[in-house]
């Protein structure tokens, strides 16, 4: 028996779209998979999705992310309180709680290494250089 058939039989349900795909919900160890027309199921907002995104997908994902430090803090802050983890029931039986603030400590900025090439020398700036068509002064190993 199809799935159209079981739903027009046993559910009194005609199918709109009974070409479409079925979704295969339950345990995949069951004896018999479950089936059920894709137009009756609901995606519950905020669920992940497990494929590869499109282009404009993982562009438009890009132009999202892309934004400043600050925006991005407050942005995350907002998420934290609205998901309010201190009010969660497990949380507080291990007397845990997060902080509504970011974490400070003391940093200083490095100043950039020097690259020395074979014929001439490199200062990155903000991390970058470039490095086409040369050679490498002298190779060697470094141990951290």
């Amino acid at each position: 028996m199809t799935v159209e058939e079981y739903f027009a039989r046993k559910k009194n349900y005609r199918l709109q779209y009974p070409l479409m795909p079925t979704v295969w919900v339950g345990n995949p160890q069951r004896q018999g998979p479950i089936l059920l027309p894709a137009e009756l199921c609901m995606i519950v907002p905020g669920q992940p999705v497990n494929r590869k995104m499109t282009e404009g997908q993982t562009s438009s994902m890009i132009k999202y992310a892309a934004t400043s430090t600050t925006v991005r803090k407050d942005k995350i802050m907002k998420s934290s309180n609205d998901t309010r983890h201190n009010d969660d029931l497990c949380i507080r039986q291990f007397s845990f709680c997060i902080g509504n603030e970011f974490e400070q400590i003391q940093a200083r900025v490095l100043a950039p290494s020097v690259w020395e090439y074979d014929k001439r020398t490199v200062m990155p700036s903000k991390g970058v250089w470039r490095q086409e068509n040369v050679k490498f002064f002298k190779g060697a190993e470094i141990k951290s």
